[in-house]
């Protein structure tokens, strides 16, 4: 049962958290439990429970309710025998059954609500109260007293505390916005629930007609938006930022939602109808006048909205200093042309004077998701209806926006949605971890099947519990599914484990299968209406988390009384049904069999010989072979020697032969094949072993089918054959062990050519690194030395350049040049001291190079000095294909 809950612990995110709360508590709580049933219970059994058989039977009550239950109980055992005789054996209507509960089971979760987190009673509501664009505070206060005079009228609330100027949807501050909180009173002070409360406040104050007045609860998780309920964002993609657009078709798109039956209470706080005054600059003017228009606009903030210019401190106390305009200058929307701004000459000059001021109506806030302009819609699913129906009823709407619009989820509903691919990688995280311990427990992949199959028959009865008393499938009821799979499953095990143990002793499948159930009928009955009847008390919860308690109190009775109800009735057809029959062996099919398989074997060796396409040459024009003098020495076969000359240029070389990483790997690998050789062709020839061996065999109590010495073999009932040799019998061996494999089929002779091939190609391989190192180190050396060539030329470059400067600057000062030709004799030079300067670290790269290459840390590469003009390195060189090479032919034919 622990494999069921650690598992899960390791999820992230907002349902990572509930899982991981849920499943550390009661992995810890069963290994607790664990330790104490192999520990304390025991010693417990052993002081508490008494012989009954040794004292007289007393006639009590008690004694006459324990015969009656058991006679009872007999009677259900012997009948649920009789079932499991009939019905065991008959694989056909197993799997009828199997498929009929998967069925039912997707049936049920089809039709069965979903959602995430359900909206609990939390004992507060939250107002949001919306008046007309530009609407005054005053006006705004006035909505929000009558909404304070009623709620405060109702018996079920407690206080009432409201705020004008800000937006608890939206987070917004603005004058036409208010807000209130109304604190219910305690769960056992009230008869009414948070929705009842809602609702009879949306009845009374349906009257107030200067606000849009919106009741909600709050968010179940606090961080994941400001209410319960949905939340999406209409995103405006179409690029033309045309804001009355995004209003008609975000108009149009509400209605549809609270056109639909699964969705209500839908708002908004995107609204382009705010009076606002937009400020036309004239930026030619402004110019011309020398005004920059940041420094304009940055002032126009500091003289309307204020700025914090710094602190002082008086009397003991830091004040802040803020710099803004007086209230005399700021009375009238007017009032902004007649402020001023400094220009560049240090004049000051008004507004007005490149500044006019044009009345219009747009939102108050424009709010960016996902880099897109949005409006966020908030709504809560009709009554009746769950979030998760709220959510594909919104989709279904969403596909007939205009093109360039589209939605994105937000918030908790963000979350929820991201949570259901997330569940299923749950259950199957969870189904996987407990069959693969099952099967490393029954050594074998077919009798873990019976445990993970009964499942889907609690999952059903938990889905329809959930449906027949109006509960949606949310995270708490797949919570009760995790710990429902633990649970069933150790019923299984109970069943399955004694049928492996019964059929091991000699028992037939069917016949172990049935024991076995009988056996664990009682205990598997116990433990799991115990378990049912302590979780009644939590279906009928209230208050607080009452519809969480009763969502995963529901899903675990029913689940539970439904799966061990029909568990006990096809865990051991499942049992039967995925367990292995020991085949009868027919003589004359196995015959038959291995001639038909020794047949094809000697069909399958024999080889067609391919037909192949002849090989096609064509001969080139002449115009591609010219006449050139061939020698008949090629590049191939001169050694690097006798190429160069340069004693430095050949040091470098053998530095690297001799040091160079690759290289040495390279030689490693030659000998790893060697080796490998000169074992395939060891392996050809007889093998001979001298082995000296010891040993103890002792044997237990018991044999592998139940059978033992557990009374000394001393018991008449034992035959010869059936006694275990006591105490110990030893075991020695001394002597010499051979073997000789012929190889008929020639893959020993195989394995020593491919072993000799590879040794070849390790060969030809360090060869092709030598000469990789070779020309790479031969033609660093020699760029080396061209740039030491080129450097030589920069410095005697720039000293030219330098006196030419100097030549100009005296120009210049005697009249007879300019600061242009200055300049640009100085630009000339700073060009050549780049390139003197690209040149030096094309030089360090270089060594560095060299350096890897042979196989140490960066040391100066000496070098000789030459002209490259004069280094000769061929008299004559061969041309032509190197394939015509003869030589080259009789080395690699």
């Amino acid at each position: 049962m622990s494999a069921v809950f650690i598992p899960v612990a390791f999820l992230d995110g907002p349902v990572g958290i509930f899982y991981r709360q849920f499943s550390l508590t009661l992995a810890s709580a069963i290994i607790i439990s664990g330790i104490n049933a192999l520990t304390l219970t025991p010693a417990l059994c052993a002081l508490l429970l008494k012989n009954p058989h040794d004292q007289k039977e007393k006639n009590t009550w008690l004694t006459r309710f324990f015969k009656k239950f058991n006679r009872a109980y007999d009677k259900l055992a012997g009948r649920y025998r009789g079932f499991l005789t009939k019905t065991v054996g008959r694989r056909g209507l197993t799997v009828l059954v199997l498929v009929i509960s998967f069925i039912a089971t997707w049936g049920t979760s089809a039709i069965l609500p979903s959602g995430f987190i359900p909206t609990e009673d939390q004992g507060m509501v939250y107002v949001s109260v919306t008046t007309p664009p530009g609407a005054t505070v005053d006006r705004t206060e006035k909505a929000l007293d009558e909404v304070d005079r009623i709620s405060r009228s109702l018996e079920s609330v407690e206080t009432v505390s409201t705020l004008a100027g800000y937006s608890i949807l939206t987070e917004v501050s603005g004058s036409s916005y208010g807000m209130g909180m109304i604190n219910l009173k305690s769960w056992e002070d009230r008869s009414q629930t948070v929705d009842d409360v809602m609702n009879e406040l949306k009845e009374k104050t349906a009257h107030i007609a200067d606000a849009q007045i919106e009741f909600f609860p709050p968010p179940t998780v606090p961080g994941f938006g400001n209410a319960a309920g949905f939340e999406v964002r209409l995103l405006d993609k179409t690029g033309t930022e045309d804001l009355n657009k995004t209003a008609i078709v975000l108009e149009d798109f509400m209605k549809k939602l609270s056109a639909s039956e699964s969705i209500e209470s839908v708002s908004s706080g995107f609204d382009v109808n705010f009076p606002q005054y937009m400020l036309e600059i004239d930026y030619d003017l402004a110019a011309k006048k020398g005004i920059s228009v940041d420094n304009a606009m940055n002032t126009l903030q500091t003289l309307m909205g204020s700025f914090y210019a710094t602190n002082f401190i008086r009397y003991g106390q830091m004040y802040k200093v803020m710099v803004q305009a007086d209230a005399h200058y700021r009375k009238q929307p007017e009032d902004v042309l007649n402020l001023f701004v400094k220009t560049d000459n240090g004049e000051m000059v008004p507004y007005s004077a490149f500044v006019t001021m044009k009345r219009v109506f747009g939102p108050e806030q424009i709010t960016r998701y996902n880099m897109f302009t949005s409006a966020m819609i908030n709504g809560q699913p009709t009554a009746g209806y769950s979030t998760g129906q709220a959510i594909e009823t919104i989709q279904e709407i969403a596909k007939t926006l205009p093109q360039g619009y589209s939605i994105e989820w937000s918030g908790m509903t963000k979350e929820q949605i991201a949570s259901g691919d997330q569940t299923i990688y749950i259950f199957a995280l969870v189904l996987l971890f407990v069959y693969l311990l099952l099967a490393a427990q029954y050594e074998s992949f077919l009798l873990p099947l019976p445990v993970i199959l009964c499942i889907p028959a609690g999952m059903f009865g938990a889905f329809i519990f959930l449906k027949l008393l109006g509960l949606e499938n949310n995270i708490y009821a797949q919570v009760a599914l995790v710990m429902l799979i633990g649970l069933l499953g150790k019923n299984a095990i109970l069943i399955v484990e004694y049928a492996v143990l019964k059929h091991k002793q000699g028992m037939s499948i069917i016949d172990s299968a049935i024991d076995g159930a009988i056996a664990r009928l009682r205990p598997i009955l116990m433990t799991s209406f115990a378990f049912v009847a302590g979780l009644i008390p939590l279906m009928f919860s209230s208050g607080a988390s009452a519809i969480g308690n009763r969502t995963i109190g529901t899903a675990s009775v029913g689940g539970m009384l439904i799966g061990t109800i029909i568990g006990v009735l096809i865990i051991p057809a499942l049992y039967v049904l995925c367990s292995k029959r020991k085949p009868k062996i027919n003589k004359k099919k196995a015959v038959t069999v291995t001639s038909i398989v020794i047949a094809l074997f000697l069909i399958s060796s024999c080889s067609v010989p391919k037909n192949l396409i002849p090989k096609q040459t064509s001969t080139l024009p002449e115009k591609f072979t010219p006449e050139i003098e061939r020698t008949e020495e090629s590049i191939a076969q001169i050694p690097w020697r006798k190429v160069f000359e340069d004693k430095k240029l050949i040091a470098l070389i053998d530095s690297a032969l001799l040091y160079n990483h690759d290289l040495q790997m390279a030689i490693t690998r030659i000998e790893m094949a060697q080796a490998s050789f000169k074992q395939k062709k060891a392996a050809l020839y007889p093998k001979v072993n001298a082995e000296v061996g010891a040993g103890l065999t002792k044997y237990g109590f018991y044999t592998e089918e139940g059978i033992g010495n557990y009374d000394g073999n001393f018991s008449e009932n034992l035959t010869a054959d059936q006694k275990i040799p006591s105490p110990a019998v030893p075991d020695y061996f001394v002597g010499l062990r051979s073997s000789w494999e012929i190889d008929v089929w020639g893959k020993l002779k195989k394995q020593r050519k491919s072993a000799y091939e590879n040794y070849l190609a390790q060969i030809e391989g360090k060869q092709l690194i030598a000469t990789e190192l070779v020309s790479n180190i031969s033609s660093a050396y020699y760029q080396l030395i061209s740039l030491d060539n080129q450097l030589a030329v920069f410095e005697r470059n720039l000293k030219l350049q330098e006196k030419a400067l100097a030549i100009i600057e005296v120009q210049k000062e005697a009249g007879r040049a300019t600061e242009l030709a200055v300049q640009q004799f100085k630009a000339i030079l700073a060009n050549s001291k780049s390139d003197r300067s690209k040149t030096r670290q094309e030089i360090s790269i270089l060594e560095n190079h060299i350096n890897f290459l042979i196989g140490r840390i960066n040391e100066p590469i000496q070098r000789t000095a030459l002209n490259l003009e004069d280094v000769h390195l061929f008299d004559k060189l061969a041309s032509g294909d190197p394939c015509d090479d003869a030589s080259l032919k009789a080395r690699y034919s």
